[in-house]
């Protein structure tokens, strides 16, 4: 069946609510393990009708937030999704308090009841309608971020079509770029600010009242951190203030004098080369077609995966106005297929979703066709992001399908680019810690926060009187901070991990690499992410001096290669 004739119905939440309480009921009575696990598989199983219909909704209303219908259905969901975690906290509980606890973990893996462990202190009866209000916040985030509008070239544009524009050789059109979306930003400052402080007390609100002490310890419970801390992600973050900011900076000279500046603008931070930064040969439809046989020419099981999803129209990829920005891969359990939701721009950055979502798809349809069970399908963030910040580099090869004789400088600049993120990436986690450590800050006082450790992380950058970087205000870009607080280190943690592909692809080849990413692939949610990792033949990035490690191969290949950047 194709997407758009996938037929959407309201999950009845109360029936769900019925069916959990009646199954948490028979797991305590449970007279046997089986008779526990058919407990749990059941429960499993329950929910792959909700989790399809509440997943058909997001997607229809991120695709048109304007789209009343399915505007109404997400605050139904918002509204009522509160009282479904605290069901599922009982089961959980009534899980792990099982006698049989001991058989049940050696049959659906530890990890399953380290997580339920986890995830049964984010929520609780007292806290039901905080919970709500926080998801209404959001909706409205989404709808605000969805509805904004760039003034630019003689055109209103949705905020990703201006990402043409930011990478264009024209230094001109690029700054202009940057202030008309610093413009649209302007315009909607004062909600946003509103709608984030609103957004900070309910958590720390929420945090408190779960004895959490205000929000932090509760954003890492609710990503499911299972073997490590804020201790932890501390370390990570120093080392690549030592490591990787030092390196960063080095890249950033010797571009500024390709380039022929003072400074590296705004305006020129991803332009590496005076020949700007090169463009796919193809766009839109033909660049979809493209990568569709991409992923048919990478092996037999991303052939699969993708004629399936192509076969099922499982895509949206044109950017316009009343759509979300951004880019996810979500999952529709009930047709065992993933969808990829993305914004073109006509510019390197629509491959990169695509193989990025793409990596994210392949897991999800690799583990349904292996027949994972549902609650052990995927790992946690990290780990997921491990899926597809990897494929990202895995399609590497393929770059000449999209760039012509210009692949080699595409793909020199996704290795910078990905080395170039990691400081960015821990500024956007540091941010987080700081903000929700002290609630009370006002708004102005957070930005003065952002600049702080902008001059930390990221010390070259000239923010060239471009009101949203000189205000500090340019995390009013990142959804995550909004959305998913703390997502955002995840991607950081992944970085490296999609680090260590590359440099495997360099010293032993891609079969190599891809060798090791189906393995990695392969053991989906059964461990927790340093053990999926280790299991797989990565690095642990905690430990000190990995990154380090991590980052010689690459630093190597933009040292020998960087010439065709001039």
């Amino acid at each position: 069946m194709i997407f758009s004739e996938m037929p959407y119905q309201r999950a009845d939440i109360n029936g769900l609510l019925n069916d959990v309480d009646q199954l948490t009921e028979s797991l305590k009575n449970a007279q046997s393990a089986d008779e526990a696990a058919r407990c749990i598989k059941t429960y499993g199983d329950r929910f792959k009708h909700f989790a399809t219909m509440e997943a058909l909704s997001a997607i229809r209303y991120t695709l048109d937030t304007q789209d009343v219908f399915y505007e109404a259905e997400q605050a139904y969901y918002a509204e009522n999704l509160p009282a479904l975690s605290q069901a599922d906290s009982l089961f959980k509980q009534a899980m792990l308090c099982s006698p049989f606890r001991a058989e049940l973990e050696q049959q659906f893996e530890k990890v399953l009841f380290t997580n339920a462990e986890i995830e049964r202190k984010t929520v609780s009866e007292r806290v039901l309608p905080l919970l709500a209000e926080e998801n209404a916040l959001v909706l409205d985030y989404q709808k605000r971020q969805g509805g904004m509008t760039a003034e630019y070239d003689g055109k209103t544009l949705a905020l990703p079509e201006l990402a043409f524009y930011k990478s264009r050789q024209d230094e001109t059109v690029r700054r202009g770029a940057y202030l008309a979306e610093s413009a649209a930003f302007e315009a909607n400052q004062a909600e946003l600010d509103t709608l984030f402080s609103r957004l900070v007390t309910v958590r720390d609100q929420i945090g408190r009242q779960l004895g959490f002490g205000g929000f932090v310890g509760l954003g890492y419970a609710r990503m499911t951190r299972n073997c490590y801390g804020q201790e932890e992600v501390a370390r990570f973050r120093e080392q690549v203030k030592r490591d990787i900011v030092p390196l960063v900076g080095k890249i950033k000279e010797a571009q500024k004098q390709r380039l022929g500046r003072d400074s590296i603008r705004v305006c020129d931070d991803a332009i590496l080369s005076k020949k700007g930064v090169p463009d796919p040969v193809i766009t839109g439809d033909d660049l979809y077609r493209a990568g569709v046989e991409m992923y048919k020419a990478l092996s037999p099981e991303t052939r699969g995966c993708i004629t399936a999803m192509d076969e099922a129209g499982v895509f949206d990829y044109r950017a316009r106005q009343g759509k979300m920005p951004g880019g996810y891969c979500a999952y529709l359990p009930l047709y065992g297929l993933p969808f990829i939701f993305a914004n073109f721009s006509g510019t390197q950055g629509d491959l990169n979703v695509f193989t990025h979502e793409g990596g994210h798809a392949f897991a999800i349809y690799a583990a349904d066709q292996q027949g994972v069970p549902y609650e052990l399908s995927a790992p946690t963030m990290e780990g997921c992001e491990v899926h597809s910040m990897s494929m990202e580099c895995l399609c590497y090869r393929e770059l000449e399908r999209f760039f012509g004789d210009r692949a080699e400088e595409a793909r020199l600049n996704a290795l910078i680019f990905a080395i170039d993120f990691l400081p960015y990436g821990c500024m956007v986690d540091e941010f987080q810690h700081i903000v929700y450590e002290n609630p009370g800050l006002t708004p102005e006082q957070r930005c003065e926060k952002w600049l702080e450790l902008e001059k930390q992380y990221r010390p070259y950058l000239d923010f060239d009187g471009i009101a949203l970087y000189e205000q500090g205000r340019t995390w009013h870009r990142q959804l995550h901070i909004f959305e998913v607080p703390f997502y955002f280190i995840d991607y950081c943690l992944a970085q490296t991990c999609a680090l260590q592909i590359s440099e495997t692809i360099l010293s032993r080849g891609w079969e190599a690499a891809w060798e090791k990413y189906k393995a990695y692939t392969a053991l989906a949610g059964r461990y927790t992410f340093i053990e999926l990792i280790q299991k797989a033949g990565f690095k642990n990035p905690f430990e000190d001096g990995a990154l380090r490690d991590i980052v010689k191969a690459a630093e190597r290949y933009i040292d020998e290669h960087i010439g065709v950047l001039e």
